[in-house]
């Protein structure tokens, strides 16, 4: 990942260890941002002053996409498009605490800032709703079919 400053052009950082970059998530409140990498089945973290990386964090989920931060739960979630879950990590200790099966290929998340997560799984064409507070996978809430049935205006 490479760090450029918008006025001058210039390179800031160049950030190793992120073989096949995704996505990143940014935990302000933490001072840490995190990189999904696909072709390594891991995720950097980094400080978000120095812009160097601290550790990189393997994780059992294949081919890490989207990720996001959750602040209300100070965790971070990848989206693995091979192993169809969600890995959940403790952004404070930086440890995996846990995977959340999606039943499908996730991809875009988004956070409701009251514990829900929401996530497209696009090879079902549907919407899965889970507790962030729930490492475990039993917090899968609910799926909606996203499918319309599409009739000709004749």
């Amino acid at each position: 990942m490479m760090v450029v400053d918008e006025g001058t052009g210039k390179l800031i950082s160049d950030l190793k260890d992120t073989k096949g970059i995704h996505g990143m998530a940014l935990a302000f409140d933490l001072g840490k941002g995190f990189t999904s990498n696909g072709g390594a089945n891991t995720v950097t973290v980094f400080d978000l002053k120095t812009l160097n990386a601290s550790s990189v964090i393997a994780i059992q989920g294949k081919d890490p996409d989207s990720i996001i931060y959750d602040p209300a739960t100070k965790r971070v979630f990848t989206f693995n498009g091979k192993s169809n879950d969600s890995t959940v990590i403790d952004a404070t200790s930086g440890k995996v605490v846990g995977t959340v099966p999606l039943g499908g290929k996730p991809e875009e998340p988004a956070l409701d800032g009251k514990g829900n997560m929401f996530v497209n799984i696009e090879d079902k064409s549907s919407l899965t709703e889970f507790d962030t507070k729930d490492a475990g996978g039993q917090g899968v809430m609910a799926t909606c079919s996203l499918r319309r049935s599409f009739r000709s205006r004749d």
